[in-house]
């Protein structure tokens, strides 16, 4: 096989993997699972899904869940648990410590879980580098599709400040 012909090849098989594993993500567990992993998508739900949270076999089993959602690296790994579980709508009005009137994640039991489960998948991996991963993520949320469009709105009305 010529040079030009083999990187052609080899390009695609990669970018055909990547595919693959950014929607492996994205599929939903079959029905015999004992626990289902479900977008949440408002306050309300993720009130009752944290209080469900406090019993430790819930929290196991969705720990279990969440560590074979994956990534090819931890970065990967956090955003896809955290998209796979929250909407981006939802994920727009919180942050890290629940200031400038948003919701605290990091006080919630589903923190605590999606901690667990990428430390199980990805072990060796600190709760701080995790989180700060999820703090990255929160703070995009409003700028990806289907958030509240704060950096939008902010760059239309000509503020210069966030």
């Amino acid at each position: 096989m010529e040079e030009k012909k083999f990187q052609k090849r080899v390009l695609f098989l990669l970018a055909d993997m990547r595919a693959k594993l950014s929607e492996a993500g994205r599929f939903y567990e079959p029905p015999h699972s004992q626990f289902h992993l479900e977008l949440i998508d408002s306050v309300d739900q993720l009130q009752q899904l944290n209080r469900q949270l406090t019993s430790e076999e819930k929290r196991k089993l969705m720990t279990a869940q969440m560590s074979k959602i994956g990534g090819a690296t931890l970065r990967e790994n956090v955003n896809n648990v955290m998209k796979r579980v929250l909407t981006n709508s939802l994920m727009s009005i919180m942050n890290m410590d629940g200031t400038d009137d948003k919701l605290p994640f990091r006080k919630m039991e589903m923190y605590k879980v999606m901690i667990g489960a990428i430390q199980k998948s990805q072990p060796g991996v600190t709760e701080a580098s995790i989180g700060s991963l999820m703090a990255n993520h929160l703070r995009a949320a409003p700028d990806r599709r289907g958030g509240t469009g704060c950096r939008k709105a902010r760059e239309s009305s000509g503020s210069v400040n966030p």
